[in-house]
């Protein structure tokens, strides 16, 4: 598990891994396999962000 220290380098991290794993469509080029593992790699990041979003709505919800 990599921990980062504050919510500042966590966003960055969060970032950099959205620029280097981009949600784009797959090329007809790629393999069945290169689709296959992109699209795994994808999904890391898109449940990451999900953690976030739920993170950052549990930390709204609660100063309502």
């Amino acid at each position: 598990v990599i921990e980062a220290e504050n919510s500042a380098e966590r966003e960055e991290l969060l970032e950099k891994l959205n620029e280097v794993y981009p949600s784009e469509p797959a090329s007809l080029k790629d393999s069945d396999r290169e689709v296959w593992f992109k699209a795994g790699q994808r999904s890391v990041v898109d449940f990451l962000l999900l953690l976030k979003a739920r993170g950052d709505e549990n930390i709204l919800n609660k100063r309502s």
